[in-house]
């Protein structure tokens, strides 16, 4: 079975008969997951707008200077 989250893909297979874990054990996994991909997408994003100069933080030039 084939697993779509945004831009991950992954494979995954399931064992005939009874899954090793239980429906509890695998919500936790996925809030797991999601909450650790929600905290990547974060710390991307802050070092994105850390690493991008912003007009207010450059010094204007004014007409006359080189």
């Amino acid at each position: 079975m084939t697993v779509h989250i945004e831009e991950m893909t992954t494979e995954i297979a399931a064992i005939e008969g009874d899954l090793p874990l239980s429906s509890q054990q695998m919500d936790k996994l996925v809030a797991l997951v999601l909450q650790r991909i929600d905290e990547q997408q974060r710390d991307d994003q802050a070092h994105n707008e850390s690493a991008t100069i912003r007009s207010e933080a450059t010094p204007s030039l004014q007409a006359g200077w080189s």
